[in-house]
């Protein structure tokens, strides 16, 4: 159950920082180059959004059984 609840608030601070950041994302493209940040950007969303559902997945499961 603790793996499940560290993934869960892992992913939800991953979320919170890429949404608090997305403003600057457009400056570190022009910076960067576009086709890196959005990949990079996509990847980090790909990875937080993992950990959140195996998280939150995993909760649901225990509550019902």
């Amino acid at each position: 159950m603790v793996k499940s609840v560290a993934a869960l608030v892992v992913g939800v601070v991953m979320l919170v920082v890429a949404f608090a950041n997305l403003s600057r994302i457009p400056g570190w493209a022009d910076d960067h180059g576009a086709i890196w940040v959005y990949l990079g950007f996509f990847v980090f969303m790909s990875i937080a959004g993992r950990l959140f559902w195996n998280g939150a997945d995993e909760l649901v499961k225990r509550m019902r059984g």
